[in-house]
């Protein structure tokens, strides 16, 4: 695989494409250079059965990612061992845990296209 250089787009598939709420994006993993690239550009663009939509992004405040990560560590638990909480966890300690584990909330921009792929 080339060296990584400006605009050069890959495609992986993650828990990150797994949806929580229809508008919703949770970084399990952390600060990552999709989260980095999220912020930075203010959107995404996700690709799906041959659809390319790009889509505004807005990063949820810690303060309120508890319920929504709750929701996350319950229904994708192939990423739970990436959070230290667990199921019976305080709030508190989901609070600290939102810290770590990025939320983006997408908004359309009408602009899903053809992707011209196969």
């Amino acid at each position: 695989m080339p060296e990584h250089a400006p605009g050069l787009h890959r495609r992986h598939v993650t828990g990150e494409d797994v949806q929580i709420r229809a508008a919703d994006r949770v970084a399990p993993y952390g600060v990552t250079n999709w989260v980095r690239n999220a912020r930075a550009a203010g959107q995404v663009t996700l690709r799906r059965a041959g659809r390319r939509e790009t889509l505004r992004v807005t990063e949820v405040p810690a303060a309120d990612r508890v319920p929504i990560l709750r929701q996350y560590w319950r229904e994708v638990p192939v990423t739970r061992k990436f959070f230290g909480t667990t199921s019976t966890s305080s709030d508190e300690l989901w609070a600290a845990e939102a810290q770590r584990h990025p939320v983006f909330h997408l908004a359309d921009t009408d602009s899903a296209v053809p992707d011209g792929r196969s």
